[in-house]
Formats: structure tokens, sequence, C-alpha cells
């Protein structure tokens, strides 16, 4: 694991990517259809349902695309030796190839074929494919995906891949192998956005209605300071604003302080009426993001999710804008109930979006890319969807109990817990703004990574003791809060060896549930996971799979305590 860039200074940044998604029930029911009655063998046929029910047909921005200078672009990784995971001409993969020669043109993708499927207008068979199609292959590797292979046509039956034997060459989409496997291919069509003339627009249009975000109607969730109504302010993962607004357009205005790069700027999950229709990567400084139009006139709701943490950047949100006729209707009322987790970069979804084997197939050694962190599909908003809870995130990647990442005893996760900004002293949280029913507790990978090292082992008695204070603070603040503790799932017994790190872990974590029982708590509970398995997103962390393995672990559980349905 790899968390130097925690002390690194970020660099500014200038891209939006815009992704229009459309679930299966929305999809060209005929072309899907046809799709998947071309094929005989019912596994591949339930293999691209349970695909499609996942969403399809995600349109991203154009403006900067050409398909000879893309597929030129390609043309100079030939013969670019194979790493699973790998984006440069040092070594890279097959969805890696795709990903980084698109990125020149203005267009970010997954780094996951899987998820690659999911953009651009579906080309379901291969006499349909022209130049620059991308083109998707199943069961290349053993693999939870179901679709595990993605290249870029030529044209003439021929694609750019990155071969897990050869590095990357051209094949023939006939030949005997990739024939055999192909399933169907995507062509990106127009969804032309210029941002820098859309801002203009938005500034010089005196029928678009601006709403500042001081509007009565707008709803806020997480930690964010409100000293300045008019440009609230936040960084944790999670922050969500949400409203509700009569029109046919949307967009946000934001002021961010993140980076520039893909591994450096703040990203967020956009929905309207419930979609993911979007995935805005922010730009520095203030911006509008146009992010729903061509809506139908009629009632809609919009949230905003921030995907990426704290130490990628600071937000400023500034309103909503809305184009002519447009305006915020009164907002619903939130879910009931209400969640908080806290923890380190589990918890905050680090490099969630890849999926890396373990070596010797792939190496999880990757370093940070924020482009990668997808809080919104972390295990902590999947819990909360789930119960249908408010969900708030106080996580922090490479923070722990008693001692961090790096050994140090210095701002860790208690030490922080009463800030609104984790890397500022002030100002504090109010906790009264936010009671949660029920706390997670999920640290400690970070306190055993000294000893995992071979550097320097845990010292028991001080993390235990640690653990018990801040347990004990969790409980004044929220008396009536049912508190989980869960001992870190990133631990297992059988490395380094001997050591028993899991077992070691979860016994600590039994002793402090236990010690605050005898205390006269009756409402505190510890739960284990299971030690995560491959595949992993960056620098061994959980992928995608893991997340939501670790959301349905944890919710009978939860559900059992607390009695909700």
């Amino acid at each position: 694991m790899n968390f130097s860039f925690l002390f690194e200074k970020r660099p500014l940044f200038l891209i939006i990517i815009l992704c229009i998604c459309c679930s299966f029930s929305f999809l060209d029911g005929g072309k899907v259809e046809k799709l998947i009655n071309s094929f005989d063998n019912p596994g591949i046929r339930n293999g691209l349902k349970t695909f499609f029910k996942g969403g399809a047909e995600k349109q991203v921005s154009t403006e900067n695309y050409s398909v000879e200078e893309l597929i030129k672009e390609a043309d100079s990784f030939l013969g670019t030796p194979h790493r699973m995971g790998g984006t440069s001409r040092k070594g890279i993969d097959c969805s890696g190839l795709v990903r980084v020669t698109h990125q020149k043109f203005g267009i970010l993708l997954p780094h996951s074929s899987h998820e690659q499927a999911r953009y651009g207008d579906i080309v379901p068979f291969k006499d349909s494919l022209e130049k620059g199609d991308l083109v998707f292959f199943y069961n290349s590797y053993n693999s939870r995906n179901f679709i595990t292979h993605a290249g870029i046509y030529l044209g003439e039956e021929k694609f750019i891949h990155a071969s897990h034997s050869q590095g990357v060459i051209i094949s023939s989409i006939n030949d005997v192998y990739w024939g055999k496997r192909f399933l169907f291919g995507t062509r990106f069509g127009g969804v032309k956005v210029n941002e820098a003339s859309f801002y203009m627009l938005v500034s010089a249009d005196s029928s678009v209605i601006k709403v500042g975000a001081d509007h009565p109607y707008i709803q806020y969730s997480g930690r964010i300071d409100f000293s300045d109504k008019k440009k609230p302010g936040f960084t944790f993962p999670g922050v969500t604003v949400s409203a509700r607004f009569i029109g046919n357009s949307i967009g946000f205005e934001l002021n961010d302080f993140g980076g520039n790069e893909d591994k450096s700027a703040n990203y967020y999950t956009v929905l309207v009426d419930g979609r993911i229709v979007e995935i805005v990567k922010c730009k520095p400084g203030t911006n509008v993001y146009q992010v729903g139009a061509n809506l139908k006139d009629t009632i809609h709701e919009i949230s905003i999710f921030k995907r990426t943490e704290s130490f990628v950047g600071k937000s400023e949100f500034t309103g909503f804008v809305l184009g002519k006729n447009g305006k915020l209707l009164k907002p619903g009322n939130k879910p009931v109930r209400k969640i908080e987790f806290i923890g380190d970069s589990y918890t905050c979804g680090y490099g969630n979006s890849l999926v890396i084997p373990a070596p010797p197939e792939g190496n999880p050694n990757t370093g940070f890319s924020s482009a990668n962190e997808d809080n919104y599909l972390a295990w902590g908003n999947l819990v909360s969807r789930k119960l249908n809870a408010q969900y708030m995130c106080t996580a922090y990647s490479g923070k722990g109990m008693y001692r961090n990442f790096q050994g140090d005893t210095i701002r860790t996760l208690p030490q922080i817990y009463e800030r609104i900004f984790p890397d500022e002293k002030f100002p504090k949280w109010n906790f009264n703004s936010y009671i949660p029913d029920l706390v997670v507790v999920h640290l400690g990978t970070n306190d055993f990574f000294q000893e995992f090292s071979g550097k320097s082992k845990l010292d028991s008695s001080r993390f235990v003791n640690q653990y018990i204070w801040f347990v004990k603070k969790v409980r004044e603040l929220y008396p009536a809060a049912k508190i989980v503790c869960v001992p870190s799932n990133g631990l297992n017994d059988l490395f380094p060896p001997n050591t028993f790190l899991y077992t070691k872990s979860k016994r600590y974590v039994e002793s402090v549930v236990n010690s605050v029982k005898e205390a006269g708590d009756k409402n505190i509970y510890s739960f284990a996971l299971v030690p995560q398995t491959p595949p992993f997103g960056e620098d061994w962390h959980p992928s995608l799979h893991t997340h939501e393995s670790m959301s349905q672990q944890i919710i009978p559980f939860l559900k059992k305590i607390t009695g909700w349905e």
C-alpha cells in the first residue's frame, strides 16, 4: 500500500466529463432484445440481462473527439507490455489502453472493461461496427465481472487491444479465440458540450434562473460549514446537496479547490429522479456544470453527491441554475433513520472503481487517483440506501485509532472527529445538527500497518484504551445510538506469516465492546466482516464487488439490532 499522496500538494486542473446514464428499462428494448436473443448460450443471455440492468448507453462529451486521431494514439502503444492495472507505456492492460487513449481527447472512462461497456450507443453486431467503436468480450480470464476484455475497432475486422500474453497488439475480431467471445460494441455519438460557452450563456441570459445556496428549499446532508450561507463549504465524502424543481434543465455552480488531473480532481455523482445521470469532474475555481438538459418540463429531483474525500480538496456550493421558467419546489421529507459511518480509506471508497487481480496476474500497487474513488458505491452508502436511512461519512484515508498509516500519532481519526474540515482545527462540527440512530466504526487497518510491514508491533493496550475512550466519546454525543464496532477486514491471518493480525484485530475490538458493556452500555456491539479477497481496487483496497459484499454481510445484523425492515 502506498499512501505517500497524503503528503503531496495537488496541482490545479481544467476539464469536465458529462455522462447521461440510462437504466435497462430506458434502453432501446428492441435493439437490446435482439442482441440478447442472438446468443444460444443461456449463460451469455443471462449475463447480458444482468449487465444491462446495471445501466448502459451513457453518453460522453465528444467535443475534442476524432476517430482518426484516436486510432493514431492507440497505435502508438503497440508493443507495450501487458500489466494488470497499468496505464502507461511501461505496462498497460486492456481497459487501461481504452481509458488513456480516450482521455487525451477529453473522454474519461472507468478503468474496467465491464464498466466501460456502459458508455456509448450499443452496436449489437460485428457487421455494424465502424472505426473507433469499442468492442467487448467475455470469459477472457477468470473474473467476477461478466465483461472481461475491451479493445478499439480499427475497421476491416481488426481491433487493437492489450493482450495478456503479448501486450498491445492488433487482432482479428473473428479469430478462433476472440470470435467466440465477442459480445457487442459501443459507439460514442454526439453529446457535445462546450462548457465555456455554457457558462457565458448562463451569465448573460436573463431568462436563466439562478438560485442561491441559501435558498430554503435546498437540502444539505453531511458535515458542512454554513458560516457563509451563500457558499457553504465541505470536504468530507458523501456530502450531498439536493432539491426538487420544475423545469426542463438544471445546472449547479461550485467553487472548487481540487486539482486539475484525474488523480487530484474532485468528482461528484449526480442523480436526477433517482438515476445517475452524470459523473462530474470538477474544475478549479467557480464554474457552472450543466447536468440535466432536455428534461420533461415537469417536477424532478436532483442530488449532487461528493464521491471524493477531504484531502482531494474543498468545495463550496454556490447555487443551482435553472432554465427559463424553472423554479425550486418545497422538498420532500428525508428518511427518518440516520446512520454515521466512521472510518478510513475503506469507508471512503479509496480506489474501489478498479478491478485488479492479485499478483502475479495483477499488481494492485497503483498509487491514488481520485477518479477511481467512489464513495457513492462504498459500503457505508450502500448500507444506508438499502436501509432507507440518511448517510453521513466521517472518514479519512490513512487514519487510525491511535496511530496512522505512517506510524505517527498526530491527527488520528478520534483527534479530528470534532472538525468540519479534518485538516483545520476550526470550525467545530455541531453534533446536534445530525444525531444518528446507528454509528458504525471501522478503524484499525492503519494502526496495524506498521506491524503488517514489519516495522513495529501494534501496542495492543494503547489501541484498546484509545478505542474505549473514543467509543465513550461517541456515546456522550449520541446517548441513544446503537454503536457497532467492526474489526479491520483488510487484515488476514495468512500474511505476514504467524502474526494472525485479523484474529488479533477481532479480539481487541471484542475486548473494547465487552469493556464498555461491563461499564453499563447495552447498545454497543461488534460485527466481524470476512477478510477481503481479490480482485482489489487501488493499493490493495476493496473493489466495488467487495464493498457490495461488505454491505450484504452487515445489513442482516443491523436489521436485527435496530428492528428495521
